[in-house]
């Protein structure tokens, strides 16, 4: 499962960045329109395309081989991995700081918790107290949580 998270991660840090054509129409956009109008025009989109081409044709013998290929979507990914592990070390402070409801800089088994409850809570979109695929069905009981060891 932590092969295809890792896979499914690098596709889609990738999608939408400057060598290989966004799939999503919106980051489709946000990369060709090069004036900024909401609008891409054929001159914007070969403009583009061209770059993209010349910059990954690296030794310029006109054609980009699997080698070159690669390597620009190795430097992609890596900036869009150092992107998200920014982002996502950022997070982690903030979901720290909202988790230690008594700002002492430590998180008790209780806060700690109790947060877990929160997002179990979230889930239960049918408020049955259960969780399952379908929101229902599970043995463990919301709100309920297990005696302290």
């Amino acid at each position: 499962m932590t092969r295809t998270f890792g896979l499914s991660l690098a596709i889609t840090l990738i999608a939408g960045t400057a060598g290989a054509a966004p799939h999503g129409f919106e980051a489709f956009v946000k990369q060709y329109d090069s004036n900024g109008d909401g609008i891409v025009s054929p001159l914007e989109f070969q403009q583009e395309r061209d770059a993209s081409f010349k910059e990954t044709d690296t030794n310029r013998d006109g054609v980009i081989s699997e080698t070159e290929y690669v390597a620009e979507f190795t430097k992609r990914l890596d900036e869009n991995m150092k992107r998200m592990r920014e982002t996502q070390l950022k997070q982690a402070h903030i979901r720290f700081e909202s988790i230690d409801s008594n700002a002492d800089k430590r998180m008790s088994r209780d806060e700690y918790l109790a947060s877990g409850w929160r997002m179990y809570g979230s889930h239960d979109s049918n408020s049955n107290g259960k969780l399952s695929g379908a929101g229902e069905n599970s043995a463990v009981t919301a709100n309920q949580p297990p005696a302290k060891k």
